[in-house]
């Protein structure tokens, strides 16, 4: 399988989703070509490390018996 496109899809700003609109072609025998298009969304997620939120919250203790 091949990628002959790729285009973005044209989002809002903010809206952290990335769409792209991909062409992919597959030679299934010397005579049969299959191409299609279709589209991919991503969408970006901030998380933070179980080390980071323990640093940032100001609700946790910490204690040494």
């Amino acid at each position: 399988m091949k990628l002959l496109d790729a285009n973005f899809i044209w989002t809002e700003e903010h809206s952290k989703r990335i769409r792209i609109k991909i062409t992919v072609q597959k030679d299934l025998s010397s005579e049969v070509t299959l191409q299609q298009t279709f589209k991919v969304e991503f969408e970006e997620i901030y998380t933070q490390c179980d080390e980071c939120k323990k640093e940032f919250t100001p609700h946790t203790w910490k204690a040494c018996v």
